[in-house]
C-alpha cells in the first residue's frame, strides 16, 4: 500500500490554478461503460466537487484510490476533469484514469486536447497515464521529463520509464547533471532504436 501511495505523488506537481471549468471535447464519441446506479453517481459528483479544493497530499491520494475503487462507471466523469482547465483537477483525473490499467480509455484520452506547452508537469502526468493504460506513443514526453529542472518531475518520469520498461541506462535524478545528460541520450538513443 505504501509503494502504491508513492506511485501517486505526481499530483505534488500540478500548479494549483486556473480554471475549474471541465467538458467533454467537442466530437468525443460516446462510449458504453457501465452505468453508475443513481446513488452511486451521486457519490462521483461529491468527490468530482472536491478536487478543486485539495491541498493536503493524503487528500489527494484519497480521492485518487476512491475513483480507481469506484472503477468503469466513474470513467466518463474521470475522462471530463481530465479535460479540465484546472491542472490540479485534470492531473488528478488523469492519475486515476491511469490506475484503471484499461487500454479501453486511450482512444477516449485521444481526443481530449493535449495539455498547453506552459504545463508541461502536466504534460508528463498525461503521458504518464497513457503508459500506465499500455500506450507508449508519449514515451518521448516522459524522457523529455528526465531533463526537468525540478527534481519531483524528474524522479516521477523516471519511474514510469523505469517500471515500464526494465531500463535505466544509469540514470540517476538526484545525479550530477553531466551523468544525468549522458543517460538521456542513452534513452533517446533506445527510443529511436525501438521505434526503427
Amino acid at each position: 500500500m505504501h509503494s502504491a501511495r508513492l506511485a501517486l505523488v505526481p499530483i505534488l506537481l500540478l500548479a494549483a490554478c486556473g480554471s475549474t471549468r471541465s467538458s467533454v471535447p467537442a466530437g468525443a464519441s460516446e462510449p458504453t461503460w457501465i452505468q453508475p446506479s443513481p446513488d452511486f453517481q451521486r457519490q462521483i459528483e461529491l468527490h468530482s466537487a472536491k478536487l478543486p479544493y485539495l491541498q493536503k497530499l493524503e487528500d489527494f491520494v484519497a480521492e485518487i484510490e476512491w475513483f480507481v475503487g469506484a472503477g468503469e462507471p466513474a470513467y466518463p466523469r474521470l475522462l471530463e476533469l481530465a479535460a479540465s482547465e484546472d491542472p490540479k483537477v485534470a492531473g488528478t483525473a488523469l492519475a486515476a484514469l491511469g490506475g484503471m490499467q484499461d487500454a479501453r480509455l486511450v482512444p477516449h484520452l485521444n481526443e481530449i486536447p493535449w495539455p498547453p506547452a506552459d504545463q508541461p508537469r502536466l504534460g508528463y502526468e498525461r503521458a504518464r497515464c497513457h503508459l500506465k493504460l499500455g500506450d507508449w506513443a508519449r514515451l518521448e514526453i516522459l524522457i523529455d521529463g528526465l531533463e526537468d529542472e525540478n527534481l519531483y518531475a524528474r524522479s516521477l518520469c523516471f519511474q514510469a520509464l523505469h517500471e515500464t520498461t526494465g531500463e535505466t541506462f544509469d540514470y540517476l535524478p538526484r545525479g550530477e547533471d553531466a551523468a544525468r545528460a549522458e543517460a538521456v541520450t542513452r534513452w533517446r538513443e533506445w527510443n529511436v532504436r525501438r521505434l526503427q
